[in-house]
């Protein structure tokens, strides 16, 4: 088990480097702050765990804490993807304990999965976090950063936590030149009922591809478009490409969002 057997379920863990709980009073306090149409149950609390149940919308919610680190190690898929945290198992194999987030009883995933991050977010303001594991998107986060950008967005999706973009170089694609390509694929859309995104042998600077998969994954979220096989899309004349709906050349038995596009030209 590495940890991420639970990818694509509407569930986060949180986790801390030391076995300290927040007062609950205090987390809901935080939770209050950051959601509306929260209501908590009373406390509920065991020799093994603690926490409590709460309706978001009339929906249920479950926050637990747990006095052992949630299952992970270091060749679990998310923690070798993670090129945004590079020291990330070096932090997180201090964990000491951890926070389980979910909510088991919503089946709109746009309200399912922003509540959850708010939640979450909730939770590292109040306990020693250092690190989020966000199932869905196969991906984990610095604490602080995960929180940062979940309040930063409001009520809107913070899509780049929810949403990870697998990198890496791609040796099936060459440069003119000579030098190195890269593919991508997105992580994460899938939990929205979304096709994921991929590009393969492009041949600009990563945090360009990168941006350009994460402003498309925002458009389907927010928009709730689909976009259809040979559409051109583009905001731009410089910035358009072509979307064929393909089966994956990454991960198998998917069909994606291939994107046929070059590097973005320098003005």
């Amino acid at each position: 088990d590495d940890g991420v057997s639970t990818s694509g379920r509407p569930i986060a863990f949180v986790m801390l480097d030391r076995a300290e709980f927040p007062d609950i009073a205090i987390l809901v306090k935080a939770i209050e702050r950051r959601v509306a149409g929260f209501t908590s149950r009373p406390p509920y609390q065991t020799q093994e765990q603690r926490g409590f149940l709460c309706r978001v919308d009339g929906k249920l919610c479950v926050v637990a804490f747990f006095d052992q680190p949630n299952p992970l190690n270091a060749d679990a898929s998310c923690i070798l993807s993670a090129w945004w945290w590079r020291e990330a198992w070096d932090r997180l194999r201090q964990r000491k304990a951890h926070a389980v987030v979910c909510m088991t009883d919503d089946d709109e995933p746009r309200h399912c999965y922003r509540t959850i991050a708010k939640l979450a977010s909730a939770v590292i303001e109040t306990s020693p976090a250092i690190g989020i594991l966000w199932a869905a998107a196969d991906a984990v986060w610095p604490a602080d950063r995960f929180r940062t950008t979940v309040d930063q967005a409001g009520d809107d999706l913070p899509v780049e936590m929810l949403v990870s973009v697998k990198l890496a170089a791609d040796d099936e694609y060459s440069r003119p030149d000579g030098g190195r390509t890269y593919f991508a694929l997105t992580w994460g859309l899938a939990a929205f009922g979304l096709m994921e995104i991929e590009v393969r042998g492009f041949d600009g600077q990563p945090d360009e591809l990168i941006t350009t998969l994460l402003n498309i994954a925002a458009y389907l979220l927010k928009s709730g478009a689909i976009i259809r096989h040979g559409d051109t899309i583009g905001h731009d004349k410089r910035h358009k490409f072509t979307v064929r709906h393909e089966p994956s050349t990454i991960a198998a038995g998917q069909t994606v969002y291939r994107l046929y596009l070059t590097s973005i030209p320098k003005p």
